[in-house]
């Protein structure tokens, strides 16, 4: 088995016709997402925002904030 790294700019057009096509054949490719975290990573990211909620490092965002900046309801 041969092992080949690709990058390409999934956002333009032949980058979302190549990652379609890995996507239909995942059965013959095997894809690693590098943007996933592995299980440790996301561990010390919880210990990390758990430690800053007991520092008292955090903001709370209020309704007005969801609805005009991020456009949520």
């Amino acid at each position: 088995m041969t092992t080949y790294e690709i990058t390409f700019n999934e956002k333009t057009e032949k980058g979302k016709s190549i990652f379609s096509f890995l996507q239909e054949n995942k059965k013959y490719i095997k894809l690693k997402d590098p943007t996933k975290m592995t299980k440790e990573e996301f561990d010390a990211k919880c210990k990390k925002g758990i430690e800053q909620y007991q520092k008292g490092e955090y903001y709370v965002y209020n309704n007005e904030f969801r609805k005009n900046i991020m456009g949520l309801d």
